[in-house]
């Protein structure tokens, strides 16, 4: 049953099977290398936007026009364009 508390997506994969982490990280190189993601982007990342989509819309206050608009502004932080250097993945 549902607990109340938020989904730790780290928690939840950590300890996945190399059979369903392995395509997700070839999926994310393969964007990266076919220029539909930006080139600065690592698997990482794209685990921490997904983690923080799941628990922030989660709240009752994330109407759909809400998510409409926070995706779309996904979506423009990973695919490439003129764009800052993201900082290092280890500060």
């Amino acid at each position: 049953s549902f607990s109340g508390s938020p989904l730790n997506l780290f928690d939840s994969i950590k300890d996945a099977p190399e059979e369903f982490v392995g395509p997700f990280e070839a999926l994310v190189r393969r964007g990266v290398e076919d220029g539909e993601l930006r080139p600065d982007l690592e698997v990482s990342d794209i685990v921490w936007l997904l983690h923080m989509f799941v628990t922030g819309f989660a709240i009752p206050e994330a109407t759909p026009a809400i998510r409409r608009r926070h995706l779309s502004l996904i979506f423009d932080a990973i695919t490439p364009g003129e764009r800052e250097q993201l900082p290092p993945v280890e500060a």
